[in-house]
């Protein structure tokens, strides 16, 4: 199962996420879609991002997120991660 989530309340950014957790994004929120236009833009307000582990429902539950299962394409956002893994050390 892929760790991708949605914010209904607020859009993901500083201290909107647990510490130490990395994401991208794999549908396009609405105010960046004309940014990230290699990726679809998504249904939810604030876009759907893949995150660098499983979030806990604790952890979902502080920080208002939501599970979701996306139909994007995974693939291309985990390399985008590895690569900002890779880069933060």
């Amino acid at each position: 199962m892929a760790n991708t989530y949605i914010s209904p309340y607020r859009p993901f950014g500083f201290a909107t996420l647990p510490r130490k957790v990395t994401y991208v994004y794999v549908e396009a929120p609405h105010n960046l879609a004309h940014v990230l236009t290699d990726l679809p833009r998504s249904d939810h307000r604030h876009g759907v991002i893949l995150t660098s582990r499983e979030l806990t429902s604790e952890e979902c539950d502080t920080f208002q997120l939501r599970h979701t299962d996306t139909q994007a394409s995974i693939k291309g956002a985990l390399a985008k991660l590895e690569r900002i893994l890779r880069s933060t050390g």
